[in-house]
């Protein structure tokens, strides 16, 4: 069970989804608005500075939230990984069955920015760069029971019960033995 978090502005992602960037674009009603239909191009990614306490480049992309299985609804922050079962790269899911496999060995995180969002909605989500502390409210990540330290090379887990909370996908150390790509690296110790 994932009892542990680290704070948002002590991680910095790695981008794995690639992609043309807009640079310095920002959507005019913000980031933050989930849809029920695509109000832009899905896999579409921006780039954006941060001046707040955090200076420092975001990438966000606009992606599908598919959870069919024991999604929890309305979490601001919820870790999501590359939906193992979608037909599409761009439909993500914080699901911890249908994440296994390809969604944590791609490495290609995607932290939800809105507490609105549900099944089926679009939105947009911070997958590289620092936490885009301009643009959204992301407290903390949920890590595994280990804990962090300064320095990890961050992957994707499995983080706990199905339904969970806190999320069901959570950020552990890489270590040697572990295969799968890194999503990022942290500066500071888990809490």
């Amino acid at each position: 069970m994932a009892t542990k978090t680290v704070a948002a502005s002590s991680v910095i992602l790695k981008n794995n989804w690639g992609g043309p960037h807009r640079v310095g674009w920002v959507p005019p009603e913000g980031f933050i608005t989930p849809t029920a239909a695509a109000a832009y191009s899905l896999g579409m990614v921006a780039s954006v500075f941060n001046h707040k306490t955090r200076n420092g480049w975001s990438d966000l992309a606009y992606l599908r939230l598919d959870s069919d299985g024991t999604y929890t609804a309305g979490l601001v922050n919820m870790i999501c990984v590359l939906d193992g079962t979608a037909v599409k790269p761009t439909t993500v899911t914080n699901d911890k069955t249908r994440g296994a496999g390809a969604g944590y060995l791609s490495g290609k995180i995607a932290v939800a920015m809105a507490a609105s969002i549900t099944d089926d909605y679009y939105a947009w989500f911070w997958i590289g760069g620092a936490y885009p502390v301009d643009y959204c409210a992301i407290s903390a990540l949920v890590t595994t029971a280990a804990a962090l330290t300064a320095g990890d090379a961050l992957i994707l887990v499995d983080a706990g019960e199905a339904g969970a909370t806190y999320g069901e996908i959570g950020i552990g150390a890489k270590t040697a033995a572990t295969i799968p790509n890194s999503c990022g690296e942290t500066f500071a110790v888990s809490a």
